[in-house]
């Protein structure tokens, strides 16, 4: 049952999956502790971290700089976790060129 609810993700939306998964008496319990399921709400996890913390590094450039170059931009669309939670820090009191530094520009 399990597995024909992740298939049938592929095919509906979220609201029409709960409401058939409902009508058939199947605990979304089963589905939310798969290991899949998991692994996929990290991953969106860490994508949702990732852009959030793109966009604020995006507004304390622009607000100190102004419109970042797109070489800038396109290093930041790029970076993970890790190396924007590094550079925020420091995006208050570094020079432009010594942010460029930290992402390898």
């Amino acid at each position: 049952m399990g597995l024909l609810a992740l298939f049938a993700a592929r095919t509906f939306d979220k609201e029409t999956l709960l409401a058939i998964v409902r009508r058939m008496q199947m605990s979304t319990e089963i589905i939310e502790k798969s290991a899949f399921y998991q692994e996929a709400l990290a991953k969106g996890e860490a994508r949702g971290k990732a852009e959030g913390l793109r966009e604020a590094a995006l507004a304390v450039l622009r607000s100190r700089f102004g419109e970042p170059a797109a070489d800038l931009q396109q290093a930041l669309a790029v970076a993970d976790v890790a190396a924007l939670e590094g550079l925020l820090p420091h995006l208050a009191t570094d020079t432009s060129e010594q942010v460029r530094a930290r992402l390898g520009l």
